[in-house]
């Protein structure tokens, strides 16, 4: 069993947000990247609820990383908008069976912008309150 931020990612690039591999990642994000998107589960790990087989609740952080404040500002909103789900979404695989479903996806915070160290951009770090069942 493991979290699909695949699917997540795929709402990202089906809205023009990214193109996988470019500017769009899991995980880890290429420091030569100087707009992108970057999506990852927390360092901590996502807790088990023995008593709740299948059923996660965590957080989940979305990196925007632009040149301009203007353009990660933009960007950063729209990432919002696409993957902001308030009711439950059936996400499926290719061959139609369940791959997951998303009860609810919520940012908690406005994003927080900081500058990257080593370059002139800038990143915002969206967080997310995330509630979703995974095949068992």
């Amino acid at each position: 069993m493991t979290m699909r931020i695949d699917l997540l990612a795929e709402l990202l690039s089906d809205a023009g947000l990214g193109v996988a591999g470019e500017s769009l990642f899991l995980y880890e994000m290429p420091a030569e990247c100087s707009q992108g998107l970057l999506i990852k589960t927390p360092l901590t790990g996502i807790a088990i609820n023995e008593e709740l087989p299948g059923y996660f609740k965590f957080g989940l952080q979305v990196i925007v990383r632009a040149m301009t404040h203007g353009a990660g500002e933009d960007l950063a909103g729209k990432v919002i908008q696409v993957l902001t789900i308030n009711q439950r979404r059936i996400f499926t695989n290719q061959d139609g069976s369940f791959a997951m479903q998303v009860n609810r996806l919520m940012p908690e915070t406005l994003p927080i912008v900081y500058p990257r160290a080593d370059s002139d951009a800038l990143e915002w770090s969206i967080n997310f309150a995330c509630s979703l069942v995974l095949p068992h």
